[in-house]
């Protein structure tokens, strides 16, 4: 505490966020978790044992990629940049299964993460709360597709 108060403290910074600086730095985060996830199953296909699901998660990642850019542009709106730079790590695992099992739960967090932002914006916030609903709607497509490969992985195979 300084002479003039609580200066710089994160607690008193967040009191003078405005509500559309706080709908933007949701969509940061799930820009970040979707650029992060889209490279991670872009890097498992390039390991996949199977060309089948080296096929499917590449359609997964380019999709992914397709749903990050409409959430790059929502940005832009806010005024903000998307961060493509790579700069999260990726999961890793010791074979396809257990890859796809990372990807599988990073998927789930990302859809608990939209499911939060769109109780959160639907009221206030409509726009932004259609867009994180088709987005995670695409999403769960893709979880079922995930569920899928996972089924036929086989657990262990050191791959």
């Amino acid at each position: 505490m300084t002479v003039f108060g609580a200066v710089g403290t994160r607690s008193a910074v967040a009191l003078f966020r405005s509500e559309i600086e706080g709908v933007g730095d949701g969509w940061v985060g799930v820009d970040r978790a979707l650029s992060r996830l889209s490279r991670q199953l872009s890097e498992h296909a390039e390991s996949a044992p199977y060309p089948h699901f080296a096929v499917a998660l590449r359609d997964v990642a380019a999709s992914l990629e397709l749903d990050l850019r409409r959430v790059a542009a929502r940005l832009a709106d806010f005024g903000r940049n998307s961060e493509i730079n790579g700069a999260d790590t990726v999961s890793e695992g010791r074979s396809s299964w257990d890859r796809l099992r990372v990807s599988q739960e990073d998927l789930r967090a990302l859809l608990r993460q939209f499911g939060q932002l769109i109780i959160r914006w639907d009221d206030e916030e409509p726009t932004d709360a259609a867009l994180a609903r088709e987005v995670r709607d695409h999403l769960l497509r893709h979880r079922a597709a995930l569920g899928d490969l996972l089924a036929r992985a086989d657990p262990h195979a050191l791959n």
